[in-house]
């Protein structure tokens, strides 16, 4: 049932405003004026109004807020939720968020017509709050859950560190408020006054929560002394199951932390000791392995699954390893050759300029998307600064099989005279390989294994000495996402500064 309504509304949402709460005024409803995505308004009629939001009788704070989390995180131009107002329908990037905040707005004030919420119920109040910038109520109603009857110390620690996620929480790598985070430092500061032993894994997520605050806040410093003690006290938890499955669990997490080390002296020996320190986590003491053996087990399953993590972890702040590709469309042909396929061609990455990188693969819906992206954010790019996207093959094309050339050629079809992409894409077609079964499968592209790319799409940030700085999966914009790591670097280049030694 939750997921039809999630449907009904997302259908509704392009006439949804004065059902769902007061319209907002043109000028509320126009994207920031440092918006990467201009906006786009269209004359439209009027639209038929729908009934108010399914009554709380039926629906609980619990039940707004996860069908907030469904909506939130929805890309401005998918879904067809875009707002109307004076009879133009808005196109831009906070189209989504001036949608998903009427309908809070529309959701409390329902909450709140028949009385109170329940005191279990405060935190997901605050939730909707604070996405209205409600933020003295939403304090309110922590305090108010946190007063209830038969509140335990469980859902104390439970409390703090939901503050500590609702107040430093932004969509799309947006840079936190000032005041937010002062808050979110405020709840942190309770949080950790507690037990270890009662503030558990909470303390470590909020920690790394606060530490991902500080990066995208550019307060590397504070990021940085987060992270370690969040990793620190961990390594100090008496629970063996909790420091091993919280360490596990938290790659994307060290990948970050990682990221804005490696641009400091010493950086890599940093980040190379704290991976030795987390291994500890994952050796059961021998007085506790004597009494459950199967905890060793789970300790080695715990660590397999970090691997996967602190293999990608390592690549960052070392050298790239070239692009190897058969097929380099919008730029000249590599000189060198590769060995890896016939016609194939090694294009290295220490050239000077600053490499911004997307790999992915055709029929991918997010590549796609970025790529549209990438081609309007070009304009974006500093002087020294590429967009280059790589992309490997499968064979086939509209249904049959087909030589690594011919479909190669299909791609350029597509994304040159169909899309008009001007920047470089680099294709990996590689021949066809028989398999033990007596099949064939394409030849795996060296570069997608090195980097270990196994979803799409995955951008890299390439500075000009051929070293990897940056990872991440998916693509929002240059501005958001990129711009800030891409000034550092070019500041790093003008001081002539080694990676190595470069500070933030």
């Amino acid at each position: 049932m939750a997921l039809c309504g999630v449907v009904i509304l997302l259908q509704r949402a392009p006439r949804a405003l004065a059902a769902y709460g007061r319209a907002p005024t043109p000028s509320s409803a126009s994207p920031r004026a440092d918006s990467a995505q201009e906006t786009q308004s269209f004359v439209v009629r009027d639209t038929v109004e729908y009934d108010v939001p399914v009554p709380p009788a039926n629906v609980t704070p619990a039940g707004y807020w996860a069908l907030f989390e469904a909506l939130a995180p929805t890309d401005t131009f998918t879904i067809h939720m875009h707002p109307v107002v004076n009879h133009h329908l808005i196109l831009g990037r906070d189209s989504v968020k001036i949608i998903v905040d009427s309908m809070a707005r529309a959701w409390l004030a329902a909450l709140y017509r028949d009385g109170e919420p329940s005191d279990r119920q405060r935190l997901n109040v605050a939730a909707l709050q604070i996405q209205v910038d409600r933020d003295a109520q939403a304090q309110q109603s922590i305090a108010a859950f946190l007063k209830g009857p038969h509140v335990t110390s469980r859902d104390t620690v439970t409390a703090w560190r939901t503050a500590v996620e609702l107040f430093t929480r932004t969509l799309h790598n947006a840079k936190p408020r000032a005041e937010r985070m002062a808050l979110g430092r405020t709840y942190l500061a309770r949080l950790e006054a507690m037990p270890v032993t009662t503030a558990g894994g909470d303390l470590f997520v909020a920690r790394l929560v606060m530490m991902g605050a500080f990066i995208r806040a550019g307060l590397t410093d504070s990021a940085i002394a987060t992270g370690l003690r969040a990793y620190a006290a961990l390594a100090q938890h008496p629970d063996f199951e909790v420091r091993s499955s919280a360490t596990a669990g938290s790659g994307p997490n060290l990948l970050d932390l990682t990221q804005v080390m490696v641009g400091r002296p010493n950086g890599l020996a940093r980040v190379d000791s704290l991976l030795k320190t987390l291994h500890q986590n994952f050796i059961v003491p021998p007085a506790l392995a004597a009494r459950d053996t199967a905890l060793i087990r789970y300790g080695h399953m715990q660590e397999a699954g970090f691997a996967e993590w602190e293999g990608r972890i390592r690549l960052i702040g070392r050298p790239a390893p070239p692009l190897i590709a058969t097929h380099w469309f919008n730029q000249p042909r590599p000189s060198k050759t590769s060995s890896a396929a016939p016609n194939a061609r090694e294009f290295p990455l220490d050239d000077g300029t600053i490499h911004i990188i997307g790999f992915g693969w055709m029929g991918c819906a997010a590549c796609m998307s970025a790529m549209a992206k990438m081609q309007n954010d070009q304009r974006l790019l500093p002087k020294g600064v590429s967009f280059m996207y790589y992309e490997w093959t499968f064979g086939t094309w509209g249904g049959g099989f087909v030589e690594p050339d011919e479909e190669a050629e299909h791609i350029r079809h597509y994304w040159l005279e169909r899309k008009h992409y001007t920047f470089p894409i680099t294709v990996w077609a590689g021949p066809k390989d028989s398999t033990a079964g007596g099949g064939f499968l394409p030849r795996d592209s060296p570069t997608r294994a090195a980097l270990d790319v196994t979803q799409g799409p995955t951008f890299f940030i390439i500075d000009g000495h051929g070293i990897i700085r940056h990872r991440q999966a998916g693509y929002t914009n240059y501005q958001m996402d990129m711009e800030a790591l891409v000034e550092k670097l070019l500041r790093e280049e003008t001081h002539d500064a080694a990676p190595s030694s470069a500070s933030r």
